[in-house]
């Protein structure tokens, strides 16, 4: 366990509030030194306890937007990878092959649950048997065709993938193939009506 482990943190949201509200303040009383005190006063109280802050180039209209449809963007931080049991070809880095596998899953915008199922199976060893997998995903009406497409979408938003391989949705296993396909078509709906 590193030294800082034990460090109280604030939350992002938490950090942020702090900081409108200190500019608040000083928008409200320029003139004022005692109220322009406190305002640097409530911005050191979160020195060191705070994540950096993450600018957003996106705009408030669209930002509400895509918090409802839950399309927000994520950090490679939120992801736990774990590569516990997946064999690496010899020379590869699991360090590097954690962080790829992070990059690849925030630009996807997947929750960390459904990364790491679509990690898991992606750097499996053992490839599912499309047929079976079609044949169970027939069988609760979602075409397989469609399912591979819509899953695909998904995996394509990541870029290069893991470690430069391009991610394939037939290499994914019956349950994250479905998860990825249900969140590509709700990508896709949210992408046709996102405003510019």
């Amino acid at each position: 366990m590193t030294e800082n482990a034990n460090q109280p943190t604030i939350s992002a949201d938490y950090a942020d509030y702090v900081r409108q509200t200190a500019t608040q303040i000083e928008r409200d009383n320029p003139a004022d030194p005692a109220m322009m005190e406190h305002a640097a006063k409530l911005r050191a109280s979160i020195e060191g306890l705070a994540p950096p802050p993450v600018t957003d180039p996106r705009s408030q209209q669209q930002r509400l937007y895509d918090k409802a449809y839950g399309c927000e963007p994520r950090q490679p931080s939120e992801y736990d990878i774990d590569l516990q049991d997946v064999v690496l070809p010899d020379g590869t880095s699991p360090a590097q092959v954690a962080d790829d596998a992070r990059q690849f899953l925030a630009a996807m915008q997947v929750s960390p649950t459904l990364g790491a199922m679509i990690v898991r199976d992606l750097l499996s060893d053992t490839k599912p048997d499309p047929e079976q997998v079609a044949q169970a995903i027939d069988a609760v009406g979602v075409p397989y065709q469609e399912a591979l497409r819509d899953a695909q979408y998904v995996l394509d938003r990541g870029g290069a993938g893991i470690g430069g391989k391009q991610a394939r949705a037939a290499d994914l296993g019956t349950f994250a193939l479905v998860q990825a396909a249900l969140f590509g078509r709700h990508l896709r709906k949210w992408a046709a009506s996102r405003p510019a």
